[in-house]
């Protein structure tokens, strides 16, 4: 139906693929553009870093945790985060989208504060929703704003671009928390990834206005 129905024109196009890229790389030269594409590089690290690759390793060596718990613990972020995701258009609505982009990154910082230091694991499912909260709220956001930065014959080239942050993001989180686990132990690797979302909230205050 799709198929049929939808009705999507392409944009007219004739520039030279020399001109193509410049255009890009002209639009990229955006403060608000590089704020969002530096915010949604440092998301993909804290997520990929503490939340996923370093949560199960920390239930486990704090409070040898089952794997059935440690699941069920990141899949209450993924379901928190799918739920807020459907109530963003009511937030939109009374928030700007810059507003809620700055609160998801304090929301990160809290959560991530609050595993370093949670006493028990029944009590890691409150900073795992509140995970999960943050990243309902952040990455639509960050998307849309991206889309609406972005010239329709260059769309294309931004989400490509978006998609790079995600595998660095991928590639880098896991290594960044290796690092400072190694360094500073669990405690203090979830303190100094609390201060790379409190980066990204900065980065966020300073350029996307």
């Amino acid at each position: 139906m799709v198929l049929f129905s939808l009705h999507n024109p392409e944009p007219p196009n004739d520039d030279r693929l020399r001109d193509y890229f410049g255009s890009v790389w002209e639009n990229l030269h955006d403060r608000e553009v590089f704020g969002l594409i530096g915010a949604s590089l440092l998301t993909f690290i804290v997520l990929f870093g503490p939340q996923i690759s370093y949560l199960p390793i920390l239930m486990n060596a704090r409070f040898d945790a089952p794997t059935y718990v440690i699941e069920a613990v990141l899949s209450s972020a993924s379901l928190t985060t799918a739920l807020t995701s459907t109530q963003l258009g009511r937030l939109t609505g009374r928030f700007s989208e810059k507003s809620l982009l700055k609160v998801a990154f304090i929301l990160y910082a809290i959560a991530l504060i609050a595993v370093a230091f949670t006493p028990s694991l029944p009590l890691l499912v409150l900073p795992a929703i509140l995970f999960g909260v943050a990243q309902g709220i952040n990455l639509p956001n960050v998307f849309s704003l991206l889309n609406a930065h972005a010239p329709t014959e260059n769309r294309g080239a931004f989400m490509a671009i978006n998609g790079m942050s995600f595998r660095a993001g991928q590639t880098i989180g896991p290594l960044f928390m290796a690092f400072a686990a190694g360094t500073l132990g669990l405690t203090g690797a979830y303190l100094t990834a609390a201060g790379l979302a409190l980066s990204a909230f900065v980065l966020v205050l300073a350029l996307v206005r």
